[in-house]
């Protein structure tokens, strides 16, 4: 099922929360006022009561029974604290005045009175009826001797009706306010969705969440190193590739300043493909500013190992120059093709048989070696440089006790292992007199062993542990790659690289790998 948008949520999300906390409040509300206005209403009739039961004038009035003072009297009052029902009557309990009807009698049944006409006493009537309030009081007669007679008693009644009509006014008032205040509060979460939205660049939070999750996934399988940083220089973003350069807390400092995000961010510029240093390791950065809404809000530095760069670079070269000896066998056997040929034209079979013959001998003996070595991969290897050793008549075999089984070494790293070391065989051996080259390869046991050695002038004993050291080389600037990116490859593999003296005279290098694969880097 389709989820719903963020603003829809919130909306339907806040919408259900207003309305039961307005229920809640409601119920609250209407108990409270219910018993303040049941209150109010009754202080009003007490105070009232009181009112009309000292008033000499009404007083005077009840004594002789005078309805139209009474009437003129009461009325004024009532005016003024919303129009009770008023009634008075006199100590004989007949009624005077009656706001309602003013020929309304007593029943002679109706006591309400009985307690004020005898003991001049208040009563209040509102325990019968919750929602109703009745207040009785005395009507006293100031004397000539300053003394006081009871003349009779005045009743003050504010009936149901008026009370829940008053009850209801109120509550309408809160409705339209409680009204207004959802109105708002919907507006107002409308417009905190569409600012979120804003901020999440119009995403919705599973989008988010995808993003996100992708974002995690791509930054763990990258190879480079990824390092972001805001606008205040702390780092925001590193991916695992990046923290393994960093061994101490106070590397990231000097990591963020080795790779020059500080001055991305003072000059907004961008950076390709330039060389750092940190640490003593050489790296290739890719730098550029971060833009939220066309505001700077930070850098960004992606990062390899310069020599990861060079060795895929020297891969290239190697497959290169494999796909130039191949290419250059291709056009000596044309050469050969055309030979024959000739010699077929000139009638001069003898001599075309005895060429053929020589060259099947050549084949013979190289092509039953190659088809012991069953990895397609190294047979791939092994032909492009034959190729590339014919081409400067180098003599480079196969032992006749090589064998090897497919191996789960990926021609790729293959290639950066034994391509290498083919190629310095060669050109170990090119300005040489001797040019002799032989390759042995066996699997027989738990390890694959392959061993090239040459004809060469072959490695001094105390220089074999520096040929492997990155850049170190005899041969000039810009080379001492080769047998360093052997061992970093033989090292991913739990491999090891051997170096000792060659039977032929010159270097005999020993690659030796698990036969079967352990994890790489474990």
């Amino acid at each position: 099922m389709k989820k719903m948008k963020i603003r829809t949520r919130m909306l339907l999300f806040f919408t259900l929360l207003s309305s039961f906390l307005f229920i809640i409040f409601i119920i609250a509300f209407a108990s409270i006022e219910v018993d303040n206005t049941r209150s109010e209403y009754e202080q009003l009739a007490r105070q009232t009561a009181n009112t009309i039961g000292y008033m000499p004038a009404i007083a005077d009035a009840v004594a002789i029974q005078d309805q139209e003072e009474l009437e003129g009297h009461i009325d004024r009052i009532r005016l003024q604290v919303q129009q009770p029902i008023v009634s008075v009557v006199d100590d004989e309990k007949n009624v005077v005045y009656h706001s309602l009807d003013l020929n309304a009698q007593l029943s002679p049944s109706d006591e309400v009175y009985d307690r004020t006409i005898m003991f001049g006493s208040y009563q209040n009537n509102s325990e019968l009826d919750e929602m109703s309030i009745q207040i009785i009081a005395p009507v006293y007669q100031q004397m000539a001797d300053n003394g006081e007679r009871l003349v009779g008693a005045v009743s003050v009644e504010y009936p149901r009706e008026t009370l829940m009509s008053s009850i209801a006014d109120k509550f309408i008032r809160l409705g339209i306010v409680a009204l207004i205040s959802l109105a708002v509060l919907g507006t107002g979460v409308v417009l905190f969705a569409r600012n979120i939205r804003e901020d999440t660049l119009g995403m919705e939070p599973v989008e988010i969440a995808s993003k996100f999750t992708e974002r995690q996934a791509m930054l763990e399988s990258v190879k480079e190193g990824i390092l972001a940083i805001n606008t205040d220089k702390k780092i925001t973003l590193i991916n695992p590739s990046a923290r393994l350069l960093l061994h101490h807390e106070e590397d990231k400092i000097l990591l963020i300043e080795a790779l020059g995000l500080h001055d991305v961010i003072q000059k907004e510029t961008f950076v390709y493909d330039e060389e750092r240093t940190f640490n003593g390791y050489p790296l290739i950065a890719n730098l550029r500013p971060m833009y939220t809404n066309k505001r700077l809000v930070g850098a960004i530095c992606s990062f390899r190992y310069k020599t990861d760069m060079r060795q895929l670079q020297l891969m290239m070269d190697q497959m290169k120059s494999y796909a130039d000896g191949l290419r250059a066998q291709t056009h000596e056997f044309k050469n050969k093709l055309y030979v024959i040929m000739s010699l077929l034209q000139l009638e001069q079979y003898d001599e075309a048989i005895r060429f053929v013959q020589e060259e099947a001998i050549v084949t013979d003996q190289f092509l039953p070696k190659l088809n012991r070595i069953e990895d397609a991969g190294i047979q791939a290897i092994l032909l492009a440089s034959m190729g590339k050793a014919a081409e400067k008549n180098i003599h480079m075999v196969i032992e006749d006790r090589s064998s090897l089984s497919p191996t789960h070494i990926p021609i790729s790293s293959m290639t950066i292992m034994l391509g290498n070391v083919i190629d310095n065989a060669i050109e170990a051996v090119q300005d040489e007199k001797q040019k002799n080259i032989g390759i042995f390869m066996t699997d027989i046991g738990d390890d694959i062993i392959i061993e090239i050695e040459d004809s060469g002038v072959g490695i001094a004993r105390d220089e074999q542990h520096l040929v492997v050291e990155q850049g170190y080389s005899r041969k000039g600037s810009g080379r001492g790659y080769g047998l360093y990116n052997v061992e970093s490859t033989l090292r991913e593999y739990n491999g090891s690289l051997e170096i000792a003296n060659s039977e032929l005279g010159g270097a005999c290098v020993s690659i030796i790998l698990p036969k079967k694969e352990r994890g790489i880097g474990s």
